[in-house]
């Protein structure tokens, strides 16, 4: 971050920025119909999530960052994108009109409360908080998956899913196309960053705190005496809580977005059914999902590998090559492996696992690729 005096770059509304042959939006929230030149993106939030993004639009000819947004704690900072200082404006007061999209990685709350009007200004708002899946007129893309879900968006409005969520429809619905889920019964393993840096942090004090008590973790101890979570609902350091985010009767929100946008995104009637526990476990970044998946036809483990082979979005492992974080971690692909056959339902079943880069696949590329995906269809 480059500090010291700030930059004067002031604020233009979309009647004021020269457009050189790009068509844009002027406040209605209208779909440009040509673009000659890389489109203008606003990111709000350069986070974990949100330094990832900007990375991947730096990286590619598809468009470029030209305006960033955060909360008052970062506005007026300098950050330096594709090689130019720009300043960081007050997301909740600026005006976005001249952007073709505009990409939300701000936390929850945002989203609700400025989705219409930066759609309104800007072209397209593309929200990666949980604020809006639920809403019906508001697609969940995983461009893999439902890429022509983006024609529904209404006032141009779209949300990718739950990173969990991600992975786990990454790594299952090819086989769901070809046989047709019955019923799906997952397990999560999720990792510290999905919290963003305060869980990262509060991980690792907590590790360093915990590792003089390794007397107490093998003899037994008086749970007070443990590091107080924060940012967790449970103590993450040497332990692993079924307890992923806030109870809401007795699941979790970690399971019903799980359940909910499965539905969503697949399509599925409510006589799929779809079980789910969701844990947090103390690894610093990589989502991990076992799937115990039901089908309506026969699928033996043959053949899904080979589907899985040819999925986008997914890299095979096979024999005792097992996907893990570790070396998941700066992938944009979901590892799919230890694919075998269900003993409970035989051939009408299969157990599988699963590991993304949260951060990546379950956030920052998948997000990428919808506005990608977007300007592809102007």
């Amino acid at each position: 971050m480059i500090m010291g005096q700030l930059l004067e770059m002031p604020t233009l509304t979309v009647d004021e920025v020269e457009t050189d042959e790009i068509l844009v939006p002027v406040g209605t929230g209208s779909v440009p119909h040509a673009i000659a030149a890389p489109p203008a993106i606003g990111i709000i939030g350069p986070g974990l999530v949100g330094s990832k993004l900007i990375k991947y639009f730096e990286d590619s000819e598809i468009a470029e960052i030209t305006r960033v947004f955060a909360s008052y704690r970062s506005a007026g900072d300098i950050i330096e994108v594709g090689g130019h200082p720009v300043q960081i404006e007050l997301a909740s007061e600026a005006d976005y009109g001249g952007l073709f999209a505009v990409c939300n990685t701000a936390p929850a709350g945002f989203a609700k409360d400025h989705a219409e009007r930066i759609a309104d200004e800007a072209g397209y708002f593309v929200d990666a908080s949980s604020d809006l899946r639920k809403d019906p007129s508001v697609p969940l893309i995983i461009p893999e998956i439902n890429p022509d879900a983006i024609h529904h968006a209404e006032n141009g409005i779209l949300a990718k899913s739950n990173c969990t969520t991600t992975i786990g429809s990454l790594a299952i619905y090819g086989l769901h196309e070809v046989a047709s889920l019955r019923s799906l019964s997952v397990s999560t393993y999720q990792s510290i960053s999905g919290q963003g840096w305060p869980g990262i942090n509060e991980f690792r004090q907590h590790v360093e705190a915990m590792l003089t008590r390794q007397k107490e973790m093998l003899d037994g101890r008086t749970y007070p005496s443990y590091p107080q979570s924060e940012v967790f609902p449970e103590l993450t350091a040497f332990n692993v809580a079924p307890k992923a985010g806030t109870f809401e009767g007795y699941d979790t929100s970690e399971e019903l977005k799980y359940k909910n946008e499965t539905r969503k995104i697949f399509g599925l009637d409510e006589d799929v059914t779809i079980d789910v526990t969701c844990a947090r476990v103390p690894v610093f970044n990589g989502h991990s999902v076992d799937i115990h998946a039901q089908f309506d036809r026969p699928i033996s483990a043959g053949d899904a590998k080979d589907i899985l082979a040819e999925t986008p979005g997914v890299e095979l492992h096979t024999g005792e090559d097992v996907p893990q974080p570790v070396n998941a971690v700066g992938t944009t692909d979901v590892h799919v492996g230890r694919v075998r056959q269900s003993e409970l339902f035989g051939q009408y079943g299969l157990r599988l696992w699963a590991t993304g880069d949260n951060l990546t696949v379950g956030a920052a590329h998948n997000i990428f690729k919808t506005v990608r995906l977007l300007i592809s269809q102007v």
